[in-house]
């Protein structure tokens, strides 16, 4: 899918594996924004390349392309069990996407490349009969808040995350279309 502005092109596809040393290079860079302002979120060891190697193969991850250069990636999955369980709110009974590991290359932040990657998530759902996208962050990751909220995502509650993580909670959020 091509998606553009009026005079900026951009391509989302599914990432390739010959990708992967540029996929991982977005996330250090993405593990470096999070650690600036404190965050504990992917400090350790997650995402694994391992892991991102799996959402290739599996064709659940994406990759965004600015004039040629991997600028933005995300994974998007039909189901997460650490959704199953909300507190202090509730997600609807739709059936969903769930994006993970939304990441932008740094020289790309605050280009709007987060906010395309989240508009092909949502047209890929609708092209598949599916109205509702789920997505968490942690509680001081205050710019992936306002960006969801700024792409009109609810704040729904609270989800415990299932990996063993001492730091497992997570904000919640929604959007319904």
């Amino acid at each position: 899918m091509v998606m553009g502005s009026t005079m900026k092109e951009y391509q989302i596809i599914n990432s390739k594996k010959k990708d992967i040393d540029e996929i991982m290079a977005i996330l250090k860079d993405a593990k470096a924004f999070l650690k600036s302002y404190g965050s504990s979120q992917w400090q350790d060891s997650y995402p694994k390349k391992e892991l991102i190697l799996d959402d290739i193969k599996k064709k659940n991850h994406y990759s965004c392309f600015y004039e040629g250069n991997l600028v933005g990636i995300m994974t998007i999955t039909t189901y997460d069990e650490n959704y199953d369980v909300v507190y202090n709110g509730s997600f609807s009974n739709n059936n969903y996407y769930a994006i993970h590991r939304i990441a932008v290359k740094a020289e790309y932040r605050n280009h709007g490349i987060a906010k395309k990657l989240l508009a092909f998530a949502e047209n890929l759902a609708i092209s598949n009969d599916i109205h509702s996208i789920r997505i968490d962050t942690h509680q001081v990751n205050i710019p992936m808040q306002r960006l969801l909220l700024s792409a009109s995502y609810s704040y729904v509650g609270i989800i415990h995350l299932k990996e063993n993580q001492d730091d497992y909670v997570r904000l919640a959020y929604e959007k319904i279309f």
